[in-house]
């Protein structure tokens, strides 16, 4: 299963992965998923980012985009989410924003799945289950959207 990691642009003129994604991307990566990170180019601009990620989503046959981020970035992070919502792909976010108030953020912000706390193993269980055809609302740090509506 294909599986896109990003990160919405930050207010800073450097490039580089968060910690969290790249631990999380790894975990999934040694486990054998076919991972890629895309993330913003210093100075890019939240609209141009988004738009590379629906291209690298729709071109690369992605089945998964997992997203991480702080509540600073709810506003980026909500607009990528209704752009990749256009395609097949499922949404998985975690990071601080989810952290603060996963139902909240889960119940306003149209991801598939929110991965509270630290998530490297839940989200390999959860990708290894998706994959499986299982049922992902067995997980005690995962909420699901149906679990909001």
């Amino acid at each position: 299963m294909k599986i896109l990691f990003a990160a919405p642009p930050y207010h800073t003129q450097s490039t580089f992965v968060p910690a969290g994604i790249g631990i999380v991307a790894t975990v999934a990566k040694n486990a054998g998923f076919d991972v890629s990170i895309l993330i913003a180019e210093a100075g890019e601009d939240s609209l141009t980012y988004h738009q590379r990620v629906v291209v690298e989503i729709e071109s690369k046959n992605i089945k998964v985009l997992a997203i991480g981020g702080h509540s600073l970035n709810y506003p980026q992070i909500e607009h990528l989410i209704s752009m990749v919502k256009q395609t097949e792909a499922t949404v998985v976010l975690g990071g601080f924003i989810v952290d603060a108030s996963p139902v909240v953020v889960l119940k306003n912000i149209g991801a598939d799945f929110c991965v509270y706390g630290e998530g490297e193993y839940t989200f390999l269980e959860l990708m290894q289950v998706l994959e499986n055809g299982g049922d992902p609302k067995m997980f005690k740090v995962l909420y699901t959207s149906e679990m909001v509506s």
